[in-house]
């Protein structure tokens, strides 16, 4: 069973993703990658809500659900996220996320690899109180994603990884490169989720793991 503190946002993801996918399939544009599941994404608006989160910078925008969540939880929040350029459907969930959310959101169009490096070369460093990594499933992406995160983070800053599934294929790399972060003390772990449901470890079977902690 999900956590309840998920359970009372779950009409909100499932009304806008709907809203959010059938926008994007209108367009005549294929989505070729899924996105966060419901529990995830309450998950997300619950930690918005809760600890007041005013910044986000997020790795993976592919059409915009966890923008949107971000987004919804809080008037106060603004979103920076990277994607690349190749994700056309990325710009046709922009269109919707800017129609909603006037001002408050920028997608940046580029390998994250380069893109997050430039952005801390242009606007320094703590910029953000909250951190979704969502993006490449290689290792070294991953890894790289998770480190320029943490830099453009302030001390203390939420940081929610996904797809610590190392079970399948695509999880092998964001599992590592999250391990090695909190061997590092480079992340303090709060929290592990298995499909919307509170865990001690990260161990299989499940569809969706992500795990929670704050940058140090």
């Amino acid at each position: 069973m999900e956590e309840t503190h998920l359970v009372r946002w779950f009409d909100t993801v499932r009304g806008f993703t709907k809203e959010l996918w059938d926008h994007v399939l209108d367009s005549g544009t294929s989505i070729s990658e899924l996105s966060a599941s419901v529990p995830e994404l309450a998950h997300l608006m619950h930690l918005v809500d809760t600890f007041e989160v005013r910044s986000v910078v997020e790795v993976g925008f592919n059409i915009g659900f966890s923008s949107h969540a971000f987004l919804a939880a809080s008037d106060s929040v603004e979103v920076v996220s990277f994607d690349l350029p190749e994700n056309k459907a990325a710009l046709i969930g922009k269109e919707f996320i800017d129609r909603r959310f006037p001002g408050r959101h920028r997608l940046i169009t580029e390998d994250s690899r380069t893109a997050l490096p430039k952005y801390v070369a242009e606007h320094g460093e703590a910029l953000f109180d909250f951190a979704f990594v969502d993006g490449g499933h290689d290792y070294d992406v991953a890894k790289a994603d998770i480190e320029h995160c943490r830099v453009l983070c302030r001390p203390g800053s939420l940081i929610v990884v996904d797809d610590l599934t190392p079970w399948v294929p695509w999880g092998v790399g964001p599992t590592r490169a999250w391990t090695e972060a909190v061997e590092a003390g480079d992340i303090k772990p709060e929290e592990i989720y298995m499909d919307g449901v509170l865990a001690d470890r990260i161990e299989g079977p499940a569809d969706r793991v992500w795990a929670q902690g704050r940058v140090k």
